[in-house]
């Protein structure tokens, strides 16, 4: 294993893995990640990584495959362990840097079914431990991670709107658990990992009405960011009109991106996402209105 630490190369560490009895290789990994998901320090977090990177290449078997993440905010990286559907598993850590290495503090863990006799504990419950700084050269992320639903909601509300998180915030995190189970990354192929939707509400008294502003393709890190308008019009509307708008500017979005992607001479399938993203839309609007009647 010591060995497979030390290789930095993704298609190095294939060969080399690859050569060797999955059998016996896989009964060390699982060892080793059922150890390294509750990491204390650093390397331990960057061998979890490379333990990660080597189950996505010979396969999860019976444990729940998940995605070893690494973001930095500021001065401050977060880790964490997620599955497909974006749900935490193991171990969520923060990090500072000093000055011999990184620090964890404030961890805390979030139950899974590869260990069924551990609970979730949030970060105040979790056991204090001694700080150890980790002189390791970086946080690894890791590189060859499961594809994702890549349509994701963010925002903010303005001070003094009238339209109220309530009447919006549902709707789209429900969209979004909607998407993240029903559709099918792997079948529309490179080109697209994220497609961030940004919302602003209106401020009181503003006149602009409920719309798509613009989007930027970024091609290198394969990401759509785009920008929403909510206008105070939202706040008028039932719920069954505020679905049907989301969805129109939902399908805005994507027809935006297609010209982007077709301009930049990409193959991901963005006529599939779409088919599948107002199928999934159509169904959710439909329950609504039969639960209604």
């Amino acid at each position: 294993m010591e060995r497979i630490y030390k290789i930095d190369d993704l298609s190095e560490l294939e060969k080399v893995v690859k050569s060797m009895d999955e059998k016996i290789l896989r009964e060390e990994l699982t060892s080793q990640y059922l150890r390294l998901v509750e990491y204390t320090n650093a390397e331990e977090w960057n061998r979890l990584v490379r333990v990660c990177e080597i189950f996505s290449i010979i396969g999860w078997g019976n444990l729940e495959r998940v995605n070893a993440n690494c973001c930095k905010s500021l001065n401050q990286w977060h880790t964490d362990l997620e599955n497909k559907y974006r749900e935490k598993r193991f171990l969520q850590g923060n990090w500072l840097k000093r000055k011999n290495g990184y620090v964890l503090f404030n961890p805390s863990y979030n139950h899974s079914s590869d260990k069924p006799n551990k609970q979730t504990i949030d970060w105040e419950s979790y056991p204090k431990q001694i700080e150890m700084e980790c002189a390791v050269p970086s946080l690894a992320v890791q590189r060859n991670k499961q594809k994702m639903n890549p349509i994701v909601f963010g925002g903010i509300y303005t001070y003094n709107s009238k339209i109220d998180s309530k009447m919006l915030f549902p709707i789209l995190r429900d969209l979004r658990k909607l998407f993240d189970y029903n559709l099918k990354p792997d079948l529309y192929g490179d080109g697209i990992k994220s497609i961030a939707i940004r919302y602003i509400t209106a401020e009181q008294g503003e006149k602009r009405t409920t719309c798509f502003e613009r989007g930027t393709y970024y091609p290198k890190k394969e990401a759509y960011d785009c920008e929403i308008f909510i206008g105070e019009e939202f706040a008028e509307m039932s719920e069954s009109e505020r679905k049907e708008q989301i969805k129109h500017i939902l399908q805005e979005i994507l027809e935006t991106l297609k010209e982007k992607l077709q301009k930049n001479k990409q193959k991901y399938n963005i006529d599939l996402l779409t088919r599948d993203t107002m199928c999934e839309i159509n169904k959710w609007i439909n329950e609504q209105q039969n639960a209604s009647r």
